[in-house]
């Protein structure tokens, strides 16, 4: 299985870090915070140096996009209009369902309200640059930021921020510009008894500002747990490639068919008596490949039983098929509990089928065995 040495990595415009460094201090607080929440260490790969115009920065950016199993992004309008910032947001959600084991490993973090990263129907990139500028003093447009590269970057990345939106963020414009002071009043605005029994202005009150840091601590512990969770599922598929990327639309849709209701209810699965989902296409063309990463990338929905490839080469009845699996190493290991020094024996949650060589040549006779043992 791939190795993740960082837990977070973070993406944001240098530009949003000056001059108050904002990005740095809510980073050092965020691990600070998550040690306390979780007691764990929160690694996180940060960048702080600004990317000169060299060609080694994609490699080092991609290498630690690579390691990171979450995305935390902070947007602005610089970061949208920002070429590299929209690489690695783009780079990223390529390999999302591996990273994350599953399609919600990216959070926001808004500098900006977030309506204002929709831009308008037919609103050109210069139009909605200048009405920022107008909105907010603190941001102020830079001469590269009207290329054409930017505008044809910007178009998937506002689609994909419009998806996003229904999936956790934080909003912090309204204490953007007090910078480290926030952070600072943050501990002390939580405690005070006298805060908490006056009127609370939302654009005023730190508390609202420290609530809405504790939800962050709690999401990023709680999918960090969910991964660790699918980590743990047992099963035979092979773990994800890491040269898998793409297709996270495929992913979803697959998992969507898999968790919704019946057509009665409106939904494309199986309504609850069952889950059921094929991928068809000519031959070649990753079928296969798909549903083990489906495997791997939602393995925390099936960690009670584990995710298992039956073999179907050769066979002609699904049940033969599935008696190779249940007969094979790998499903009787994922049953084992403990070895017991007492009786020199493995114990097993569940006893291991034991078939005579006739049994395993004919899976009819062990499924009689097992429906007459059923009757008795």
């Amino acid at each position: 299985m791939k190795s993740f040495s960082n837990e977070l990595f973070i993406s944001y415009c240098h530009r949003d870090n000056e001059p108050l460094r904002w990005v740095s201090q809510f980073v050092e607080s965020l691990k600070v915070r998550h040690a306390q929440y979780s007691g764990r260490e929160l690694n996180i790969f940060f960048d702080k140096d600004s990317i000169g115009e060299g060609v080694d920065w994609r490699r080092r950016l991609g290498q630690g996009i690579r390691e990171s199993r979450l995305f935390l992004a902070f947007l602005s309008p610089h970061y949208i209009t920002s070429p590299n910032c929209l690489w690695e947001w783009e780079e990223y959600l390529r390999r999302e369902h591996s990273a994350a084991r599953g399609d919600d490993g990216l959070t926001q973090i808004f500098f900006v309200k977030p309506d204002d990263l929709r831009a308008a129907e037919r609103q050109t990139l210069v139009q909605w640059l200048r009405e920022m500028e107008q909105k907010y003093p603190w941001f102020k447009t830079q001469p590269n930021q009207f290329s054409a590269e930017t505008e044809r970057l910007a178009g998937p990345f506002i689609k994909d921020i419009n998806r996003r939106n229904q999936t956790a963020n934080v909003e912090l414009h309204d204490w953007y510009q007090s910078g480290e002071q926030a952070l600072r009043e943050l501990d002390a605005a939580s405690r005070s008894l006298q805060v908490k029994t006056e009127g609370r202005d939302p654009l005023s009150d730190s508390r609202s500002f420290a609530e809405r840091m504790d939800r962050l601590d709690r999401h990023i512990a709680r999918r960090l747990d969910r991964i660790a969770l699918a980590d743990l599922a047992p099963g035979n598929i092979a773990r994800s490639h890491e040269h898998f990327v793409g297709r996270h639309r495929e992913l979803s849709e697959l998992h969507d068919i898999m968790l919704t209701g019946g057509p009665q209810s409106g939904g494309k699965g199986m309504g609850g008596r069952g889950m059921i989902a094929a991928t068809f296409s000519p031959g070649g063309l990753g079928k296969t490949a798909l549903a083990r990463q489906y495997a791997h990338a939602y393995a925390e929905f099936y960690a009670a039983g584990g995710t298992w490839e039956v073999g179907c080469e050769g066979a002609i009845e699904i049940g033969a098929a599935l008696l190779r699996l249940a007969d094979s190493k790998p499903f009787r290991q994922a049953a084992f509990w403990r070895f017991d020094p007492l009786t020199q024996r493995d114990q097993y949650l569940t006893p291991p089928l034991a078939l005579s060589e006739t049994e395993q040549s004919d899976f009819n006779r062990p499924r009689r065995r097992s429906s007459n043992t059923c009757d008795d």
